[in-house]
């Protein structure tokens, strides 16, 4: 006999059969039904009274178990492993994973069967909008009595073949469907089972689509195919559960796999190389290509590490890098802290602006025309970014003047010198001077780099 004790609602309404299911409820027309259905189906049952006049519907004891208010309710003293039936955070974990799996299945059914009617009528669907419109319905048929469901492939190839060409061809089908149950019910009861079960595997076979099938097998990769032998197998010896949450890690092991393959760190590209011009032997180039993520980051950037002690600076072409995730800036980071270290400055070339983003450069503004110069200054290699570069004038020293007298109004300490090539007068900065100024913040030059 099973102990009740446990449950708040038997201390108001006491069980004289703790063995038989607790029915909370009044003679309303919804626990008439339910009253009904026990006695059609045989299930010994303890019937309590919950008054509207006493409120007992509202009492403590009545909301442990129905939280809602609402009647009827039931305590079932038979429930999993012999004990009772009560919501609880134990309960949740347990449902938890096959109500997942149950959801992953329900989004899988009802895109492919969106892609099977798409193939028969020549139609697009919405995924998005199909997802959506079975998940807002699946929410809010439980609140009605209803069960959750899915788009079933069979029903949706019938409804195409037979003219279907709106949404009303649902509403029909399902009409049809619930007048076979009410007015053919006890016809269908005399039709063997042999033949309903030969009737299904007939339908199975059919829908699995033998020949698809065998064509997939041949044509796909060799770990898709062992991905879904084993989800195959898994759901004939196990259930269906074991097998969705299997397919899902390993379809992702696969696609993690995929991607970083897909990811590569080496010197820069010849064509681009030479786009730099002669750099100095201090100077070295890198360039990386595919996402970094926590699979592909680690391997990447270590390429960053391989130098001699004699360079100074490394360039890292990142254009063809379309994310990075909190592996990769960690990764970076340690890169970062070891070139501090070793006194060697990093310059990140060709960024997007999701990466700038990440790498804390979002108030600096690269594009196309974006041109990095490297110089030699004081024994020092400086990258300077420039919007753009229009020429490159070779002049000679007859070419080349003194820097003239402008006044007070014009600051002359950066200034050179004047150049003349043609007709066009050109002004020629003292970039040493300008790095080692004040202004330019050259004292703390080496320590922004690193940083």
């Amino acid at each position: 006999m099973s102990d009740l004790s446990a449950f708040p609602i038997t201390r108001k309404w006491p069980a004289e059969h703790p063995d038989r299911l607790q029915l909370y409820s009044l003679p309303t027309p919804n626990g008439v039904k339910v009253s009904i259905m026990l006695e059609e189906l045989g299930l010994p049952y303890e019937p309590h009274l919950v008054s509207f006049e006493r409120n007992d519907q509202m009492s403590p004891e009545f909301l442990s178990l129905n939280p809602n208010n609402k009647i009827p309710a039931i305590l079932d003293p038979n429930g999993p492993d012999g004990q009772p039936l009560v919501l609880s955070f134990e309960l949740i974990r347990q449902l938890l994973a096959p109500a997942f799996a149950i959801a992953m299945l329900g989004a899988i059914e009802s895109l492919l069967c969106a892609v099977v009617a798409d193939g028969m009528t020549g139609s697009k669907h919405d995924p998005n909008g199909e997802l959506l419109g079975q998940g807002l319905g699946n929410l809010v048929a439980p609140l009605f009595g209803g069960i959750t469901a899915t788009a079933a492939i069979a029903r949706s190839a019938a409804n195409v073949r037979a003219g279907a060409v709106s949404p009303l061809s649902a509403i029909i089908h399902a009409g049809v469907v619930l007048l076979a149950m009410l007015l053919l019910a006890p016809v269908f009861s005399l039709l063997p089972m042999a033949s309903l079960a030969a009737l299904l595997l007939m339908v199975a076979w059919n829908m699995s689509e033998p020949h698809h099938v065998i064509h997939t097998l041949r044509i796909a990769p060799r770990s898709d195919v062992l991905v879904l032998l084993t989800c195959l197998v898994l759901t004939v010896l196990f259930d269906m559960v074991l097998a969705v949450g299997v397919g899902l890690l390993l379809a992702c092991g696969l696609f993690i796999k995929r991607m970083s393959e897909l990811t590569d760190a080496g010197p820069l590209p010849r064509p681009q190389l030479s786009q730099l011009g002669e750099l100095p032997d201090s100077v070295l180039t890198y360039s990386i290509r595919g996402p970094l993520f926590f699979g592909a980051a680690e391997k990447a950037l270590s390429v960053l590490r391989r130098f001699n002690p004699e360079v100074k600076v490394v360039i890292v072409e990142m254009s063809a890098v379309p994310m990075l995730d909190m592996t990769a800036l960690a990764a970076l980071e340690n890169v970062l802290r070891d070139y501090h270290r070793q006194g060697v400055g990093l310059v990140l070339s060709g960024a997007s602006a999701n990466l700038r983003l990440k790498l804390r450069l979002d108030n600096a503004r690269y594009d196309a025309f974006t041109v990095m110069i490297v110089l030699n200054v004081e024994d020092r290699v400086v990258g300077i970014v420039v919007d753009s570069v229009s020429d490159v004038i070779p002049l000679s020293a007859e070419q080349i003047r003194p820097t003239p007298e402008f006044g007070a109004a014009v600051d002359t300490r950066f200034i050179s010198g004047i150049g003349t090539h043609d007709d066009r007068m050109l002004i020629l900065l003292d970039i040493e001077t300008l790095l080692d100024s004040a202004d330019m913040g050259q004292a703390n030059l080496a320590e922004d780099v690193a940083a």
